[in-house]
C-alpha cells in the first residue's frame, strides 16, 4: 500500500511535528510512505521525499502563499505522475493543499483525508478585522473577496471530494457544519492531535533540563513554532516583566525565535535564568503542558492555533488575544 503526504508545513512549524510523526506511524504498519512539500527535508526513514518543484535546497521561504503553493503544486504533480498513478491514498494538511488534489487527473480516483483546522477562513476573518482597524480599505475588499471566493471553492471542490475530513476538536467540527451544511456530519471526524502522540509523551526532556523546573511557583509557558513577531513574542515579555512585580512565577519559552533572543536574554539578565527558561525548539510539547500552569497566546493575529488546541486537551490552562 502506497500513501501520499502532500504538506504546506516547513520543520519549524509545529504541524511538520505531528505530520512527520503520522508518517512513522505509516511506515510501522508497512506502508510505503511518500512525502511531497516544499523545500528539502532532513531524512525520515522508510519515507521517501519528492522535493516540491521550483524551492531549491537551503531556501527559507517554504511557507508559501495559497496560490503560489498551488500552482507549485499542481507543476510538481506533473513531474512525479508515475509515482502518483499508484497511490493508494492521500493525506493532505490543509483546505488549499487539498485544492490542487481535486485537479490531478492521477489521483482521481485515490480518496484523499484532509486533516482542517477550519477551513482557514478564520485566517481572512482576522486579516479583514485588522484591516478594519487600521482603515486599510483595500486589505478589506480583498479579504472579503478571499472569504467569498474561499468558502466557494471549498463548498464546490474540496469537500465533496473528500473521503473523511479530520479535525482536532469538537467545536471545529460544530465550525465547519455551520458553515459548510449539515451534509458534512458523515465525513467529519474528531480526532486529537491528529496523531498518535504517546511515543512522544513518554519521551523526556532533553538532558539537563531536569533540574531547571523550579518547585513551588507557577510555571507560565509561551510556546511556539516560529513567527515570534506574529505570535506576540514582545507582548509576552513586555507582560512578565510587569506582572513580575507583583508575584514570582517561572517562564518557560519553547520555540524558534531568532527575531526575539535579544529580548529574551535582556529579560533573563533582569530577572535571572531560573526564572525565565529558553529552551528552543522541542519536539516533546505534550511533556511541557502537563509541567506548566498557564499558557500565554498573545498573538497579534492568529487563526486557530494548535498550540491552544493541545493544551486544552492537556488540561492546561490558556489565555490567548
Amino acid at each position: 500500500m502506497k500513501i501520499l503526504f502532500l504538506s504546506h508545513a516547513f520543520e519549524k512549524a509545529g504541524a511538520y511535528a505531528r505530520q512527520r510523526e503520522m508518517a512513522r506511524a505509516f511506515v510501522a504498519e508497512g506502508w510505503d510512505v511518500y512525502w511531497l512539500a516544499p523545500g528539502w527535508r532532513k531524512p525520515i526513514p522508510g519515507v521517501t521525499l519528492l522535493p516540491m518543484i521550483g524551492i531549491k535546497e537551503g531556501d527559507k521561504r517554504e511557507d508559501l502563499g495559497t496560490m503560489e503553493f498551488f500552482f507549485r503544486v499542481l507543476r510538481s504533480f506533473r513531474v512525479y505522475r508515475r509515482v502518483l498513478e499508484d497511490i493508494d491514498l492521500v493525506i493532505v494538511t490543509r483546505e488549499y493543499d487539498a485544492l490542487a488534489v481535486c485537479y490531478c487527473k492521477y489521483l482521481n480516483a485515490t480518496p484523499v483525508i484532509l486533516f482542517s483546522r477550519g477551513d482557514t477562513i478564520s485566517n481572512f476573518e482576522v486579516r479583514l478585522q485588522l484591516g478594519a482597524e487600521r482603515k486599510d480599505r483595500i486589505s478589506v475588499w480583498l479579504n472579503r473577496i478571499k472569504i467569498i471566493w474561499h468558502k466557494a471553492v471549498v463548498q464546490k471542490f474540496v469537500y465533496p471530494r473528500m473521503a473523511a475530513i479530520v479535525v482536532q476538536t469538537e467545536p471545529l467540527r460544530g465550525l465547519l457544519l455551520s458553515r459548510h451544511g449539515i451534509q458534512l456530519a458523515k465525513k467529519i471526524y474528531v480526532l486529537p492531535n491528529n496523531c498518535n502522540w504517546e511515543k512522544i509523551i513518554k519521551n523526556k526532556p532533553r538532558k539537563g533540563f531536569k533540574n531547571i523546573f523550579m518547585a513551588n511557583y507557577p510555571r507560565v509557558g509561551f510556546f511556539f513554532g516560529s513567527g515570534w513577531d506574529i505570535k506576540g513574542g514582545d507582548i509576552f515579555l513586555k507582560a512578565i516583566a510587569i506582572a513580575r512585580k507583583e508575584i514570582d512565577f517561572q517562564v518557560i519559552i519553547c520555540g524558534h525565535a531568532r527575531e526575539g533572543e535579544n529580548q529574551i536574554k535582556r529579560l533573563q539578565c533582569q530577572i535571572g535564568n531560573r526564572w525565565l527558561c529558553y529552551l528552543g525548539f522541542v519536539h516533546n510539547l505534550p511533556f511541557y503542558f502537563r509541567i506548566i500552569d498557564l499558557l500565554v497566546v498573545p498573538s497579534r493575529w492568529d487563526s486557530c492555533p494548535n498550540v491552544v488546541l493541545e493544551a486544552m486537551e492537556a488540561g492546561c490552562c490558556v489565555i490567548a488575544s
